[in-house]
């Protein structure tokens, strides 16, 4: 009888071991979203279906992948659409397709990780435009989307007749990385337009190896490509930039109308579109980037 129950019993053990040891199959739904908000510290996110808002925790092991290229949850975008698979009772993604179509607008990046405010840094005023606080140092807007062949066109202002400090538009960027100890990774690195009037004009190329063929003004220092000519300034008024990047890999400057630089064959013109003010207190409004025949606005008044 003894014998009995301790067969009895050990049965029962070993039934509910294999019971608790048996694979647990997670339920795993998959959406077609669209992306609204993203939190990569967080690493949350928030997505549209049909409608309705839902928001979710991003698995530290998900697969995440932009246009087909897998990513960091830094360059999921909102505005994109996606398919995402998550577990539907954790509430946890464990699978990001984004299409890599959305994001028309800027993010603010406090470069050095120096802990700027950016309501300290910039305002945006009532008609949109960019307000840019000189006192204010080691910051940048950049795009939300790369570019590649583009035609981008913003309107400048200077606070003040005498420009400190020295502000460049470049595109063909990288993004900033703040908390990258590399200096290589942390700074933003594209094709500069120098805005200050001293150098107006100017381009600096992203490093001394990065082909480039017939620069239009003089090359110097293997980066440094002096304007052709001096644009006519408006210096308490509003200027134009126009740069553009063609299907050829060609990036030319315009002041105000004026080519004032040019390079053809640059070894890409892929990337961000950085605004970089470096202490200097301005304005910039009407940003637009032209594609083919869509002309699309970069509003400021949604800077993440």
């Amino acid at each position: 009888m003894k014998l009995l129950r301790k067969l009895l019993a050990l049965s029962l053990v070993m039934a509910v071991h294999a019971i608790m040891t048996l694979p647990v199959q997670a339920q795993v739904k998959k959406i077609e979203v669209e992306i609204t908000t993203v939190d990569p510290e967080a690493r949350t996110i928030t997505v549209t279906q049909e409608g309705k808002p839902l928001q979710l925790d991003i698995s530290r092991k998900a697969m995440i992948s932009v246009a087909g290229k897998e990513v960091d949850v830094s360059a999921v975008l909102p505005g994109d659409k996606a398919t995402i698979e998550y577990h539907e009772d954790l509430g946890v993604v464990t699978k990001i397709e984004a299409a890599g179509s959305g994001g028309n607008g800027w993010k603010f990046y406090d470069v050095f990780n120096k802990d700027i405010d950016p309501d300290r840094a910039i305002i945006i005023a009532r008609d949109g435009s960019l307000v840019c606080q000189g006192k204010v140092n080691g910051y940048c807007l950049a795009s939300l989307r790369e570019y590649s062949e583009f035609t981008f066109s913003v309107e400048f202002q200077y606070d003040s007749e005498k420009v400190v400090g020295g502000p460049f538009v470049s595109v063909s960027s990288s993004l900033p990385n703040p908390k990258a100890k590399d200096f290589r990774e942390l700074y933003p690195f594209g094709i500069e337009v120098k805005l200050a009037p001293a150098n107006i004009g100017e381009l600096v190329l992203p490093k001394p190896d990065f082909k480039v063929e017939l620069p239009l003004g003089q090359l110097r220092d293997q980066r440094k490509v002096v304007a052709l000519r001096k644009p006519a300034l408006n210096v308490s008024d509003w200027n134009k930039l126009e740069i553009t990047c063609d299907q050829h890999r060609k990036v030319t400057v315009k002041i105000n109308g004026t080519t004032v630089n040019a390079v053809a064959k640059a070894q890409t013109t892929t990337g961000h579109i950085v605004i970089f003010p470096q202490n200097a207190e301005m304005r910039f409004r009407n940003p637009h980037v032209v594609s083919g025949e869509e002309q699309t606005p970069l509003s400021f008044e949604a800077v993440q």
